[in-house]
């Protein structure tokens, strides 16, 4: 089972993945919606509900989900989530007046893991690449209409990784 080295430990995943069927060339940032760390881990372990994502990201953690090697389900779009590389980012502050902004660290720990993936998988630092969640539907018509990833801003984190 594969993680990125940057990674700080892994967590269980439900069984809620399925086969790449392709290569790796994007990097897909959503925002998990809420600040706690083991409420979007025990979600994903426990299968309560049918969604993964190859990592979770809070602070200086780095969390593996989903084995590199295999798909998660992120994106209700096999063909979108099979190409990318996942991760869900807990919030700094919650709720649609707080913008949905992300840490610091957690800015950091994202700049170290698309660098990382970015460099094993052998696609490029930028934001053709390194996209939100709602980018997949809105710049290529897959996945479902959201305002996910909320207030990261993706600009920021190209130029943090590169």
């Amino acid at each position: 089972m594969t993680f990125s080295n940057v990674a700080t430990r892994t967590s269980g995943n439900g069984n809620q993945f399925g086969p790449r069927g392709r290569s790796v060339d994007h990097f897909v940032v959503h925002h998990a919606a809420t600040s706690s760390l083991s409420q979007v881990l025990g979600m994903m372990s426990s299968g309560s509900r049918q969604v993964s994502s190859n990592y979770v990201v809070k602070d200086a953690e780095i969390v593996g989900v989903v084995p590199d090697e295999y798909r998660s389900w992120s994106l209700s779009s096999s063909l979108w989530d099979g190409r990318s590389i996942t991760v869900e980012t807990c919030n700094s502050a919650t709720g649609d007046a707080s913008g949905w902004p992300i840490s610091e660290q957690s800015y950091q720990s994202l700049a170290k893991l698309i660098a990382d993936c970015a460099t094993r998988y052998g696609f490029p630092i930028n934001r053709d690449r390194i996209i939100g969640h709602r980018e997949v539907y809105s710049r290529h018509g897959a996945s479902y209409q959201t305002a996910c990833p909320g207030g990261i801003d993706l600009d920021r984190l190209v130029r943090m990784a590169k």
